[in-house]
Protein backbone atom coordinates (compact mmCIF):
# COMPACT_ATOMS: atom_id res chain seq x y z
CA UNK A 1 0.00 0.00 0.00
CA UNK A 2 1.55 3.69 -0.97
CA UNK A 3 1.72 6.67 1.29
CA UNK A 4 -1.53 8.08 -0.58
CA UNK A 5 -3.72 5.16 -0.24
CA UNK A 6 -3.09 5.39 3.77
CA UNK A 7 -3.64 8.51 3.82
CA UNK A 8 -6.82 8.44 1.67
CA UNK A 9 -8.20 5.44 3.88
CA UNK A 10 -7.52 7.69 7.26
CA UNK A 11 -9.26 10.40 5.68
CA UNK A 12 -12.15 8.27 5.16
CA UNK A 13 -11.87 6.81 8.81
CA UNK A 14 -11.60 10.56 10.22
CA UNK A 15 -14.79 11.52 7.72
CA UNK A 16 -16.84 8.44 9.40
CA UNK A 17 -15.67 9.00 13.00
CA UNK A 18 -16.22 12.66 12.89
CA UNK A 19 -20.21 11.39 11.54
CA UNK A 20 -20.42 9.36 14.13
CA UNK A 21 -19.40 12.59 16.69
CA UNK A 22 -21.79 14.39 15.13
CA UNK A 23 -25.02 12.04 15.68
CA UNK A 24 -23.50 11.38 18.96
CA UNK A 25 -23.72 14.88 19.90
CA UNK A 26 -27.21 15.31 18.83
CA UNK A 27 -28.22 12.39 20.63
CA UNK A 28 -26.77 13.49 23.92
CA UNK A 29 -28.43 17.02 23.36
CA UNK A 30 -31.80 15.42 22.75
CA UNK A 31 -31.34 13.36 26.13
CA UNK A 32 -30.48 16.35 27.65
CA UNK A 33 -33.67 17.68 26.74
CA UNK A 34 -35.76 15.41 27.80
CA UNK A 35 -33.79 15.20 31.09
CA UNK A 36 -34.41 18.69 31.77
CA UNK A 37 -38.08 18.64 30.67
CA UNK A 38 -38.49 14.94 33.31
CA UNK A 39 -36.64 17.37 35.49
CA UNK A 40 -39.18 20.05 35.11
CA UNK A 41 -42.35 18.05 35.64
CA UNK A 42 -41.15 16.06 38.56
CA UNK A 43 -40.68 19.51 40.23
CA UNK A 44 -44.54 20.44 39.05
CA UNK A 45 -45.58 17.02 40.40
CA UNK A 46 -43.59 17.40 43.76
CA UNK A 47 -45.04 20.87 44.27
CA UNK A 48 -48.65 19.38 43.82
CA UNK A 49 -47.98 16.27 46.54
CA UNK A 50 -47.16 18.71 49.14
CA UNK A 51 -49.88 20.75 48.39
CA UNK A 52 -52.06 17.85 48.31
CA UNK A 53 -50.44 16.58 51.51
CA UNK A 54 -50.68 19.64 53.35
CA UNK A 55 -54.52 19.80 52.30
CA UNK A 56 -55.38 16.44 54.13
CA UNK A 57 -53.54 17.24 57.28
CA UNK A 58 -55.85 20.16 57.54
CA UNK A 59 -58.56 19.54 60.27
CA UNK A 60 -60.70 22.10 62.46
CA UNK A 61 -57.76 22.39 64.43
CA UNK A 62 -55.26 23.98 62.57
CA UNK A 63 -57.95 25.61 59.70
CA UNK A 64 -60.89 27.07 59.71
CA UNK A 65 -62.42 24.05 58.82
CA UNK A 66 -65.92 23.11 60.69
CA UNK A 67 -65.27 20.42 63.30
CA UNK A 68 -67.97 18.33 61.53
CA UNK A 69 -65.75 18.03 58.85
CA UNK A 70 -62.99 16.32 60.47
CA UNK A 71 -64.89 12.71 60.18
CA UNK A 72 -64.58 9.83 62.07
CA UNK A 73 -60.94 10.15 62.92
CA UNK A 74 -61.19 8.86 66.59
CA UNK A 75 -60.25 5.46 67.22
CA UNK A 76 -62.37 2.42 67.89
CA UNK A 77 -61.97 2.04 71.82
CA UNK A 78 -59.98 -1.33 73.19
CA UNK A 79 -60.75 -3.91 75.35
CA UNK A 80 -59.49 -4.08 78.71
CA UNK A 81 -60.10 -7.50 78.90
CA UNK A 82 -57.26 -9.78 78.07
CA UNK A 83 -57.50 -12.35 75.10
CA UNK A 84 -59.18 -15.37 75.38
CA UNK A 85 -58.27 -18.80 73.79
CA UNK A 86 -61.77 -19.69 74.01
CA UNK A 87 -64.12 -19.22 70.78
CA UNK A 88 -67.13 -17.16 70.60
CA UNK A 89 -70.93 -18.43 71.83
CA UNK A 90 -71.37 -21.29 73.51
CA UNK A 91 -67.88 -23.75 74.61
CA UNK A 92 -68.61 -27.95 74.55
CA UNK A 93 -70.48 -29.68 77.49
CA UNK A 94 -73.20 -26.25 77.15
CA UNK A 95 -76.28 -27.41 77.54
CA UNK A 96 -78.29 -25.63 74.85
CA UNK A 97 -81.71 -23.56 75.24
CA UNK A 98 -83.40 -23.75 72.20
CA UNK A 99 -87.14 -22.72 72.29
CA UNK A 100 -89.26 -25.59 71.69
CA UNK A 101 -92.73 -26.47 70.59
CA UNK A 102 -95.06 -27.68 73.33
CA UNK A 103 -96.64 -31.14 73.09
CA UNK A 104 -100.10 -29.76 72.47
CA UNK A 105 -99.37 -27.04 70.12
CA UNK A 106 -101.04 -29.03 67.21
CA UNK A 107 -103.69 -30.07 69.26
CA UNK A 108 -104.62 -26.88 70.24
CA UNK A 109 -104.60 -25.61 67.10
CA UNK A 110 -106.26 -28.02 64.91
CA UNK A 111 -108.76 -29.34 66.99
CA UNK A 112 -111.19 -30.40 64.55
CA UNK A 113 -108.55 -32.10 62.77
CA UNK A 114 -106.24 -34.74 63.64
CA UNK A 115 -102.73 -35.30 63.46
CA UNK A 116 -103.20 -37.91 61.14
CA UNK A 117 -104.03 -35.86 58.63
CA UNK A 118 -100.03 -34.69 58.20
CA UNK A 119 -98.46 -38.07 58.42
CA UNK A 120 -99.93 -38.68 55.01
CA UNK A 121 -98.35 -35.71 53.60
CA UNK A 122 -95.04 -36.52 51.77
CA UNK A 123 -92.32 -34.08 53.56
CA UNK A 124 -92.27 -31.41 56.60
CA UNK A 125 -92.71 -28.72 54.00
CA UNK A 126 -95.58 -29.93 52.95
CA UNK A 127 -96.88 -30.63 56.48
CA UNK A 128 -95.57 -27.07 57.29
CA UNK A 129 -98.05 -25.50 54.83
CA UNK A 130 -100.61 -27.23 55.30
CA UNK A 131 -100.50 -25.82 58.78
CA UNK A 132 -99.55 -22.19 57.97
CA UNK A 133 -102.94 -22.55 56.04
CA UNK A 134 -105.15 -23.68 58.60
CA UNK A 135 -103.60 -21.13 60.99
CA UNK A 136 -104.18 -18.30 58.39
CA UNK A 137 -107.78 -19.99 58.25
CA UNK A 138 -108.49 -19.90 62.19
CA UNK A 139 -107.41 -16.19 62.50
CA UNK A 140 -109.43 -14.75 59.54
CA UNK A 141 -112.41 -16.71 61.27
CA UNK A 142 -111.70 -15.96 64.73
CA UNK A 143 -112.45 -12.31 64.84
CA UNK A 144 -115.52 -12.81 63.15
CA UNK A 145 -117.03 -15.21 65.56
CA UNK A 146 -115.83 -12.54 68.76
CA UNK A 147 -117.89 -9.98 66.82
CA UNK A 148 -120.76 -11.84 66.25
CA UNK A 149 -121.18 -13.12 69.54
CA UNK A 150 -120.71 -16.87 69.07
Amino acid sequence: MTDSETIELLQMQLKTQQQQNEFLQKTIESLNQNIQSQTETIETLTEKIADLEEKLNRNSRNSSKPPSSDGYSKPNPKSLRPKSEKKAGGQKGHKSSNLSVPENFLKALMPVYSTDRLKGLPSLKTQCFFLQGILRFRLQIMPQKEQSGI
